[in-house]
């Protein structure tokens, strides 16, 4: 049986070349923000730093901290994003965040799924927030994900044990009252469908490949194993490679 408590899989120079799919979701989102140029940010869970960067951008006046409990990430970031003069990267878990009326906003884009225990994340995220500030988080919910059926499958399940302490989906009815229990007000939560198109069965792998082995706690060629069971079922009926899944979109304001 693996043990998904192994503290760090995420490889993080090949996460940067095969994420793309998670950028451009994350640059739809940011697109919808609207940041004032002297803001103070928090960015929760960063990876490898690029979307961070991208915040780096609108808040020319302002200063954007990029946190991440994975060593490997931030190493990623700070090399690759680390002369950028308002961005900096912390290796922090954000369940022992410890802040107080720092931030502005905090934003978390396709991370806060991987948090286990996500009520003291928000605890944390909250009193680091000023006054008035905004928390946006996009996160996969619950529901069903073929990925996750797939670790179910007879073939895979005395090898895989999914875990909530590496995936811990929420729905719009079980995140808003964690919100309301840190006194967030002002809380909009819903769900959007979104679809991945790839070019071919390797670029599908490769993306895959990205984020499997930490999701699964597999070795890389159990892990490569496992990726090409699954990419059938992302295969459409018209042959075209198509990821159809769906995001959770969370706002919330401290007052």
């Amino acid at each position: 049986m693996i043990n998904l408590k192994i503290t760090d899989r995420w490889n993080a120079e090949y996460y940067k070349n095969h994420s793309d799919k998670q950028f451009q979701l994350g640059m739809s989102v940011l697109k919808s923000v609207h940041f004032r140029v002297n803001e103070i940010v928090l960015d929760v869970g960063c990876g490898e730093g690029r979307l961070t960067t991208e915040i780096a951008r609108c808040i020319p006046d302002g200063k954007i901290l990029g946190i991440d409990i994975s060593a490997n990430m931030i190493r990623e970031a700070q090399k690759s994003f680390g002369d950028v003069p308002n961005v900096s990267f912390e290796c922090v878990d954000a369940t022992k965040l410890d802040a107080k009326n720092k931030f502005d906003r905090a934003i978390s884009l396709e991370a806060f799924h991987w948090i286990e225990d996500q009520p003291k994340a928000l605890k944390n995220i909250y009193a680091a927030l000023k006054p008035g500030g905004h928390l946006y988080i996009l996160m996969l919910p619950l529901g069903k994900n073929p990925i996750f059926e797939a670790m179910e499958n007879a073939k895979w399940s005395s090898e895989i044990q999914p875990s909530k302490a590496f995936f811990q989906g929420q729905s719009p009815e079980t995140i808003r009252p964690l919100l309301e229990q840190c006194g967030f007000v002002n809380i909009d939560v819903h769900t959007e469908a979104n679809k991945r198109v790839f070019k071919n069965q390797k670029e599908l792998c490769d993306w895959l490949m990205g984020w499997v082995p930490h999701a699964t706690g597999l070795p890389e060629d159990k892990a490569q194993e496992f990726v090409q069971d699954i990419t059938q079922a992302a295969r459409s009926c018209t042959g075209d490679l198509v990821s159809v899944g769906y995001s959770l979109h969370v706002k919330a304001q401290k007052p």
